[in-house]
């Protein structure tokens, strides 16, 4: 048994060994110069754990070798065919019969570029390079070699000496696999490629683009020695021998993007009004525009959305972040909420955007350098611009591809929310730099978005919303990021302010609730099929998420209540008793007047030993009011005289915090100066100290 394990060790080291040789197609093609590529993946972006359509860093193919194509004959067609270790989400565009074009972009020699920047755009399917040819279809083209292997793919239009055009983009479709199950869509094809070999004079770079991963299918690292990430494979196949060197590339590693919390839980008594002007009976305007901690009033709570990494935050386009905040401007910035957009153009260009590469007739081409540029690193900022041409072409789509449907999106989803409570937001609201007071972006509230928070746009208006409630009690914000600097870790803040009218009479607001809410990207869907790139089809925008399972507290109503005991009172043996409950709460020191009821309850015999006389409750008592009553006789404010022949003690509940009683007990017929006739004491509050209406420390009197 132990010569076999050894033998199972020198099998893997062997295997190992032999996986580090480059494959052996690179030796039999009977040329000195072998057609061959090295791929790389640059610096592998990090993506958000709970994001379905996650843009991919860019794999790169450098080829070397190989006998260029004659003048006059057509550049051989390969197959280039791309592998992810998890579902391929990017959007699709275009539907030709059986096939389905998206939004995967294939560069042959990086036009409109640093490396080559007056080389413009031309896109297989545009005026001038057809691709309407009867057998092979569209998004198949053809091209026929001038001889000079650096021409191949610069971009020239058809009518030139041998008629097809040359064109330097190519658009991927789906393509399933049974890799990780029949349903997976993990593969991506770039069809019928023309692909010149370079020979030893040129260098052909093959740069595949627009690759959107289902990056929370395969989640986040959980250890600290571990890592996620998604990985690429490429396989070019044809009557073109290509040998591929490190086929397989790590093209994104997968971090949580999102932390939420709350403040803690906020405590609202239902007898005192929050945030409510009586005058007009609605919402007070007591806040700025631009919410502020400082405006705090003890009730508010904040649900914060911390990012999980820098530029885990993205604007939908790049020129929102030069028309947000121009240069120059210093703190306390002050953004726009501009939502114009640029083409994205530049192969190789990093955008920090949702949008993609793309040249949809959008406006200027970028980076460009007649335009100011935001205050952090860009990628290829001085590459010169030459090409106007915009992507297009018919049945696939091509205009359609990079673009995302809005930046990113965050929302708060809440739920047991009370009846009779009302809640604003505002419209606008800042990023600051984690735990910091230095603000870094802006997000604007969503109007009109659906249940997932898809839909709807950013709301020009200032000062604070109203969120509309369900009957159910739920209700979504969501709020779009439309600067956020990538090179930081941001804080977004959503103050919930509540507001409501206290009427504990009619049981308002609903006590006993606990406020939650959901703290998490949007717009998100739980259903497994919108994780799968078939389902931009039905519908589904990008970007878009998986929900947030995590379940925030955030406002619990509670009953106001002040109890008070009676420790003994009679109407028995010649005895009568009188009691006095006040409501205290109005005052000079500017305490929210209370309005409530008082119940009281028996607790003794009634009149020859009988039971105890039931609970009874009087009408509402507002600040500065009483009730006064005798056991006998009843009194004010509805109580009634069931307690005659009563003796015992009574608890009395008051739905108002401030109450204070006197009871006085005589005898029937007594003057209040007959000695010994009468006796008064001050009720006892049952209830825990705490409530402190002056600030003042004082002395303590107690009974």
């Amino acid at each position: 048994m132990a010569d076999f394990r050894r033998m199972i060790f020198a099998f893997a080291v062997v295997a190992l060994l032999l996986g580090l040789v480059p494959t052996a197609s690179a030796q039999i093609q009977g040329a000195p110069n072998p057609f061959t590529c090295v791929a790389n993946a640059g610096t592998p972006p990090t993506v958000r754990a709970e994001g379905l359509t996650e843009l991919v860093g860019d794999l790169v193919l450098v080829c070397t070798g190989g006998t260029p194509t004659p003048a006059g004959q057509r550049v051989p067609q390969v197959n280039i065919q791309i592998f992810l270790n998890t579902n391929i989400t990017s959007r699709l565009v275009g539907t030709s019969g059986a096939t389905v074009f998206n939004e995967a972009l294939l560069f042959i020699d990086e036009p409109n570029s640093p490396v080559n920047p007056n080389t413009p755009l031309l896109n297989c399917g545009q005026t001038g390079a057809p691709d309407n040819d009867p057998i092979q279809g569209p998004g198949v083209c053809a091209i026929t070699s001038v001889g000079n292997p650096a021409l191949t793919y610069d971009g020239t239009v058809g009518g030139s000496t041998f008629g097809t055009g040359r064109p330097n983009v190519f658009q991927g479709r789906q393509s399933g696999s049974a890799i990780l199950g029949t349903t997976s869509q993990n593969s991506i094809a770039f069809l019928g490629v023309p692909l010149d070999p370079p020979g030893t004079q040129t260098t052909r770079i093959l740069r595949i683009a627009n690759v959107r991963a289902n990056a929370n299918l395969l989640g986040s690292a959980t250890s600290l020695t571990g890592f996620s990430a998604i990985t690429m494979s490429v396989s070019i196949s044809g009557p073109t021998s290509v040998a591929i060197n490190q086929q397989q590339q790590f093209v994104a590693f997968i971090l949580p993007g999102l932390i939420a919390r709350t403040d803690t839980v906020r405590r609202l008594t239902q007898c005192d009004d929050a945030n409510w002007n009586d005058s007009t009976g609605a919402f007070t305007t007591a806040f700025a525009d631009q919410y502020r901690r400082a405006d705090n009033n003890g009730i508010t709570n904040f649900v914060r959305f911390r990012e999980g990494f820098a530029n885990a935050f993205k604007v939908r386009n790049f020129r929102q972040y030069v028309t947000n905040r121009p240069v120059g401007a210093s703190s306390p910035f002050t953004f726009g909420i501009s939502t114009d957009a640029w083409d994205q153009n530049v192969p190789g260009a990093i955008y920090n955007s949702e949008d993609a590469y793309n040249s949809a007739g959008r406006g200027i081409p970028n980076p460009n350098p007649n335009a100011p540029l935001a205050p952090f690193s860009f990628a290829s900022d001085n590459a010169a611009q030459a090409s106007t041409r915009v992507f297009a072409s018919g049945v696939t789509g091509f205009g359609n591809v990079g673009l995302a449907q809005h930046g990113t999106r965050l929302t708060a989803s809440l739920s047991n929310i009370p009846n009779g409570l009302s809640i604003r937001v505002p419209n606008r609201i800042n990023l600051f730099r984690a735990g910091t007071a230095v603000t870094s972006g802006i997000a604007v509230r969503v109007v009109l978005n659906d249940a997932a928070g898809a839909g709807g746009s950013p709301t020009t208006d200032t000062g604070f919303g109203v969120v509309g409630v369900s009957a159910a009690g739920t209700a979504t914000v969501v709020y779009e990021v439309l600067y956020a600097d990538p090179s930081t870790v941001e804080d977004f803040d959503i103050p919930v302010i509540v507001a409501y009218n206290a009427d504990p009479v009619a049981d308002l607001p609903t006590p006993g609730l606990t406020t939650q809410v959901i703290a998490g990207f949007a717009p998100f869907y739980t259903t497994a099929a919108a994780g799968r790139a078939a389902s931009d089809a039905s519908g589904f925008g990008t970007p878009r998420f998986v929900p947030s399972t995590q379940n925030l507290n955030i406002f619990t109503v509670v009953k106001c209540f002040c109890n008070i005991l009676f420790p003994y009172v009679t109407n028995q043996q010649g005895y009568d008793t009188g009691i006095v409950i006040v409501n205290t709460s109005r005052d000079p020191f500017g305490t929210p007047i209370q309005t409530g009821r008082v119940t009281l309850f028996y607790y003794g015999s009634g009149p020859g030993g009988a039971a105890a006389p039931g609970s009874q409750t009087s009408t509402a008592i507002s600040g500065g009011q009483y009730v006064a009553f005798t056991l006998s006789g009843g009194g004010t404010n509805g109580i009634d005289n069931r307690a005659a022949g009563f003796e015992g003690y009574i608890i009395a509940q008051n739905e108002f915090q401030y109450c204070h009683a006197v009871a006085y007990i005589s005898a029937l017929g007594a003057s209040a100066t007959t000695p010994g006739a009468n006796q008064m004491y001050v009720a006892l509050i049952l209830d825990l100290p705490g409530l402190n209406r002056t600030g003042v420390i004082g002395e303590s009197l107690g009974h």
